[in-house]
């Protein structure tokens, strides 16, 4: 018991630092707040993200009943000694023998027990990892040290090259103050064994961020100025749905609605499409086209 109990406390320990890890401030990175920005691509977190602590206890809960079960509760059937049975008669001969629950020996619960607590802890560590590396919002700005006034971001990007252009890259475990900032020339992009994702990866940070496509919003004012197509023109804004129902005062009001679900329909293509423009620029369809080439084509949901 004092073994398992060193177990959990070491293992408590060690989501205690994940939880304190460093989320870096914009601030601290000499990136302005992203209070009055607008993010390129925003995405709503997959529900494993969105309860990541709650799975995490779940997950602990689990493994720790289990270690404790394995390791003073499970037993065995033995038979009983010859001294302590009762069927001494000649009549109970057939009968079977007398048997008691006993405790298995140590090398077998130790071994199991172990393997229990290794499993959970891994999978505890993976759900904090995914969340620390699932995307959630990117936003582009001029590099502060190429603009002036970095946070005007709506007039300066397209007047900037991509060298002079950066990132932030917000996760899960971010909260509105807390980003990624990252110089855009430093990323790059890779497939994903899911079709509904990209990897972005950064140079200096080990492992990509993933940037899932379904359901997520890309905004074409920012893609325009990238030099992306919007509707296959270069145009700012949302694009406006034209089969707007006109109701005599609400006109408006049913307008701002269809605005809203076409940008929530955004087709995956057309979000994979956009990443690859933001990163690569006029050679992001290229890029594309060869990634598809290389691990067959991408679903178009």
């Amino acid at each position: 018991m004092a073994s398992a109990s060193q177990s959990l406390k070491s293992s408590f320990r060690t989501f205690l630092q994940q939880w304190k890890s460093y989320k870096p401030s914009l601030a601290k990175q000499g990136a302005p707040s992203v209070k009055n920005l607008t993010p390129f691509y925003e995405a709503k977190l997959p529900w494993f993200s969105r309860f990541t602590w709650t799975l995490v206890a779940l997950d602990l809960a689990m493994t720790a009943s289990a270690f404790e079960l394995t390791l003073s509760h499970w037993t065995q059937l033995e038979e009983l000694p010859a001294e302590e049975s009762t069927s001494s008669s000649s009549e109970n001969a057939e009968e079977k023998k007398p048997q008691r629950y006993v405790m298995r020996p140590l090398w077998q619960r130790l071994p199991v027990a172990t393997g229990q607590l290794v499993v959970g802890v891994a999978i505890a560590t993976l759900l904090v990892a995914s969340r620390s590396r699932t995307v959630k919002k990117i936003f582009v700005i001029p590099t502060p040290s190429a603009s002036s006034s970095a946070s005007s971001q709506s007039h300066s990007i397209a007047q900037l090259p991509r060298s002079k252009l950066s990132l932030i890259i917000q996760t899960a475990k971010h909260f509105k103050s807390q980003g990624r900032f990252v110089p855009l020339s430093k990323c790059s992009l890779e497939t994903s064994k899911d079709p509904m994702e990209v990897g972005l990866k950064v140079e200096g940070i080990n492992g990509p961020f993933w940037i899932g496509l379904e359901g997520a919003k890309v905004d074409q004012g920012i893609l325009a100025d990238l030099g992306g197509s919007v509707g296959g023109k270069k145009e700012k804004g949302e694009v406006e749905v034209t089969d707007t129902v006109k109701v005599e005062g609400k006109e408006e009001e049913k307008k701002d609605d269809t605005k809203k679900s076409e940008k929530e329909r955004t087709p995956a293509w057309y979000v994979r499409e956009a990443i690859y423009t933001a990163v690569y620029g006029k050679e992001g369809r290229k890029m594309m086209a060869r990634a598809q080439w290389d691990h067959g084509p991408v679903s178009a949901h």
